[in-house]
């Protein structure tokens, strides 16, 4: 049985956060102050729905509409008279404060979302389902739409507390569940009922922990180097893993869905063993925003994104990917062809929207001829491009969008890496920990 939390267990508000995206907060609430653990442990236990544990306080308005909220997911923590109690306090004191059918409210929105049998459940009926210490641990049922929605909010405000595999998992099977009710709504099955749409937030870490999505090598040896610089001297083994892997990374041009799979796993082992994993509420990247950061919405975007050739032509970045790198050479040369391809044989895309607007009128009247032979309607076409992207598009693009990482060279990366291990982490245990502030290393 778990323990029950309120909102004074709720540090870096990561239920608060789930609460409001899922149910809305009162204007009450947003406005009220947060008490500190001196002022809380200054209420008196009458003051509690569960004075035993003084948890769920009700001595003020705003403290007792969170109390409700929070207890609602912590009935588990209780037997069912147990419960009961607790549930008939709260709503005493909404009278008292005059808010009972706000409670009420909540609590039909917060029913609604949770209106299945949970024994009659089956392990497909939730988002994750691993095994712990021999045990079976079930989170995040997704038997109806609404559920779905609740577990995704969840998810990402509780993100911190699970490892990355969980993560993934849970991830991958909360979109596919929505994609599955979405599209039994489309059909118009009377059992499915429309997804609530996450929150923007959420949806893109939804879609990072799921895997989809792609980052360029170099930019993730950066942040990766970072990492070294954060842990302390006796951990000296994981800075010279973290430096080595930043070092092999810079020397990649592109990489592949399953290299930054690996990677992020890689990245979560080491950051649970280090300690590093309690510091992703404070700005530290978790694995998946580092290895999945430019998500499709993103890279379409970009590919929308326009270059103006010599001749005045305006064409969409996207169409570019459109073009197999043996035409370009058939128009421009072998010798321009070399210039923009890359080690997998494929077209850089990032240098060829960088040389394109530079290329005297007769070569762009060149290229003209091949868009149009490509595409009969480039422009009103290329809104389609990228809309369907496979994982070696998505790495062009992450190289487009990172193109300026691959301007430090990986033996300056490795030098400096080095020699900021040595002097940031001496071993002298009068000196602070050097850590991350943002992007920014102190």
């Amino acid at each position: 049985m778990n323990s029950p939390k309120d909102f004074n267990d709720d540090i870096s508000q990561q239920t608060l956060y789930a609460i409001e995206h899922l149910h809305g907060l009162p204007a009450f609430v947003k406005a009220a102050s947060i008490e500190g653990k001196d002022e809380v442990d200054k209420i008196p236990s009458s003051s509690f729905a569960d004075p035993r544990h003084r948890k769920f306080p009700c001595h003020t308005k705003a403290a007792t509409w969170l109390s409700n909220a929070y207890f609602q997911n912590s009935k588990d923590a209780y037997s069912k008279d147990e419960g009961a109690l607790v549930q008939e306090r709260i709503v005493k004191a909404a009278e008292y404060w005059s808010i009972r059918s706000l409670v009420k409210n909540f609590n039909r929105s917060h029913d609604k979302m949770a209106s299945f049998d949970t024994s009659n459940l089956q392990d497909s009926d939730y988002a994750l389902v691993a095994d712990f210490n021999g045990n079976v641990v079930r989170r995040f049922p997704i038997p109806n739409a609404p559920s779905v929605k609740a577990a995704g909010e969840y998810l990402y405000a509780h993100r911190f507390e699970y490892p990355y595999p969980w993560r993934k998992a849970a991830a991958r099977r909360i979109l596919a569940k929505a994609v599955e009710f979405d599209e039994a709504f489309e059909r118009g099955e009377k059992t499915a009922a429309q997804i609530l749409r996450f929150e923007p937030k959420t949806m893109e870490y939804l879609q990072r922990a799921a895997g989809i999505g792609m980052t360029h090598p170099q930019w993730a040896a950066e942040k990766i180097a970072q990492r070294v610089y954060m842990l302390p001297d006796r951990l000296r083994s994981y800075q010279r893993k973290l430096a080595e892997l930043a070092v092999e990374l810079r020397k990649m041009p592109g990489c592949t869905h399953q290299q930054m799979s690996k990677l992020a796993a890689v990245l979560d082992v080491i950051d649970r063993e280090t300690g590093l994993c309690s510091n992703y509420h404070e700005g530290v990247e978790m694995p998946e925003e580092i290895c999945f950061k430019v998500l499709q919405k993103e890279a379409e975007d970009i590919l929308d994104s326009y270059i103006t050739l010599q001749t005045g032509t305006i064409y969409p970045v996207g169409m570019l990917a459109s073009l197999s790198l043996e035409k370009v050479a058939g128009v421009l040369g072998d010798e321009f062809a070399a210039q923009i391809k890359m080690s997998d044989g494929s077209m850089d895309i990032a240098k060829f929207a960088e040389i394109l607007p530079t290329l005297p009128r007769p070569d762009a009247k060149l290229i003209e001829r091949v868009m149009e032979e490509t595409m009969k309607e480039p422009i009103a076409k290329a809104a389609a491009i990228g809309r369907k992207m496979m994982e070696s598009e998505l790495r062009k693009v992450a190289r487009l969008k990172f193109r300026k990482a691959s301007e430090i060279d990986p033996k300056t990366l490795a030098a400096e890496t080095q020699a900021k291990m040595d002097k940031a982490n001496t071993g002298d245990p009068t000196q602070p920990k050097v850590t991350v502030i943002g992007d920014r290393i102190p």
